[in-house]
């Protein structure tokens, strides 16, 4: 009997030890910071695709961001590529084709930062007429 309450006291003291390192180390429990993406498209001579920007607050949140495009369908949306931001938010998705009269999204992962978290994001719809 005694060796089962030094177990269960000795699992507990783990498990708060290990929630309290998780919060030190900003894992849980830190601020969350807002995020937003643009989308905007660019049809030229040198470049054909969609690019944006992620802004936040902290400028640690806009750097190094995984941007993925989708096509928004009928049934599931389809994956049209990704890029990582550069240290200014920026991001690029070279294309060969795109559907034109079609909506188009960008999504920003989440990010874990030493001061806490960069909440994913998600842009506006982006219709791309045969016009643009």
């Amino acid at each position: 009997m005694l060796r089962r309450v030094a177990a269960a006291v000795a699992t507990m003291a783990v498990a708060v030890f290990g929630v309290a390192a998780l919060a030190l180390a900003g894992g849980t429990g830190g601020q969350r910071f807002q995020s937003q993406v643009t989308i905007n498209f660019t049809e030229s001579k040198s470049f054909f695709g969609f690019h944006g920007k992620v802004k936040s607050e902290r400028e640690r949140c806009e750097r190094r961001r995984r941007v993925a495009v989708w096509w928004k369908r009928a049934g599931p949306d389809s994956f049209i590529g990704s890029d990582k931001t550069d240290e200014r938010g920026k991001w690029v998705v070279n294309l060969e084709l795109v559907a034109v009269n079609q909506t188009y999204y960008a999504k920003a992962k989440g990010k874990e930062i030493p001061a806490g978290t960069c909440k994913r994001a998600r842009s506006e719809d982006f219709f791309l007429d045969a016009g643009d």
